[in-house]
């Protein structure tokens, strides 16, 4: 509803299988919320929906929805997309398929994971953003809870974790992993440039107690290739990111330049990420921390990053990940050996 209302895209109604618990809802006041029975039939025919589920296979869903009668199904990403206005959510993109030397750096990348959910996962995502065919393999299923907090990451973590949250947004993830695993943290730095994301991270951190706090410090700032100052869209909740025709500029550092020493970094920067890591190629090579990065913002995470960090960071063990459907929530997991 932010980006619609935003981008003046008018929306006539939300359908929603829990509609009664959003009638009251802040986000949602002024705004017409049916559950799927109460939807006049002339919606069906009239009307384009648009999905914004995620968590769950489309194919299936949108088959469920045309025997409800709709006929104008289409995935909001895919409609943001193609929106006639200069905007900054890119999550609907599409790549042509990868050719010639493109093709063998994906092949490349696919032998280099380090087991076949991976291979299964990142053919999933290929397939979407090549294809838009959703391919599902049943020994491989996708899991949303689980993302940065799959099994095989968690039994590398250690006591004294120095964690980098770069695109902390309010503390979720930072806090989810503190609970998860009560006195482990040494430090922890959490970056989030948008205002009013850090106004609510500034928040959480106050919520916890004084020891830990301590060892929890806030930066106002987004990580890139080289510092300066760069254009921000802000407002955007986690769709907040560097963009060039953003609303106020906001302090690039790069990783190597800030100095820190973490042993875990996780990156959820719209798109940032690549740079991000190109910034601190001194201190991953110095730390070797183990990596959790999202890779579902831009073109370069269908198999570039990936293959920048597997030439970049020897004796490291990759995995691939998606948390989600329609070509969402795809993350690279890297873990050196020495942890692994």
């Amino acid at each position: 509803m932010t980006w619609c209302r935003r981008y003046g895209v008018p929306v006539q109604g939300v359908v929603d299988a829990s509609a009664s618990r959003w009638h009251d809802h802040p986000a949602w006041l002024g705004q017409v919320i049916l559950h799927p029975q109460d939807v006049p039939p002339s919606w069906h025919t009239e009307r384009r929906l648009l999905v914004c589920i995620s968590t769950l296979p489309h194919t299936s869903l949108e088959e469920s929805l045309r025997l409800q009668g709709w006929r104008q199904i289409q995935p909001f990403y895919d409609f943001v997309q193609a929106a006639p206005v200069s905007q900054p959510l890119n999550n609907g993109w599409a790549a042509p398929l990868p050719e010639g030397p493109y093709a063998r750096a994906l092949e490349f990348v696919l032998q280099a994971w380090g087991d076949d959910v991976s291979r299964a996962h990142h053919l999933q995502f290929v397939a979407w953003r090549c294809l838009r065919e959703e391919w599902q393999f049943t020994a491989a299923p996708i899991y949303p809870d689980q993302r940065y907090f799959i099994a095989e990451f968690q039994r590398c973590w250690r006591p004294g974790e120095r964690v980098l949250d770069a695109g902390a947004h309010h503390g979720q993830v930072l806090d989810r992993w503190i609970k998860a695993n009560p006195g482990w943290l040494e430090h922890a730095w959490a970056i989030e440039p948008d205002p009013e994301n850090f106004s609510q991270l500034s928040r959480w951190r106050d919520t916890l107690d004084n020891e830990t706090q301590q060892r929890v410090t806030l930066h106002e700032l987004v990580l890139s290739r080289r510092p300066g100052l760069r254009q921000f869209v802000t407002g955007q909740g986690y769709g907040s990111r560097l963009w060039r025709s953003g609303d106020r500029q906001v302090v690039a550092q790069s990783l190597d330049e800030l100095g820190w020493s973490p042993s875990f970094i996780k990156l959820h920067l719209e798109g940032g990420e690549w740079r991000a890591l190109q910034g601190g190629v001194r201190t991953l090579h110095r730390t070797r921390p183990l990596l959790a990065l999202t890779v579902y913002h831009r073109r370069d995470g269908l198999y570039a990053t990936a293959h920048w960090l597997m030439t970049h960071l020897p004796n490291y063990r990759w995995l691939f990940r998606l948390h989600g459907w329609l070509g969402t929530a795809a993350v690279i997991y890297g873990m050196p050996q020495e942890r692994a």
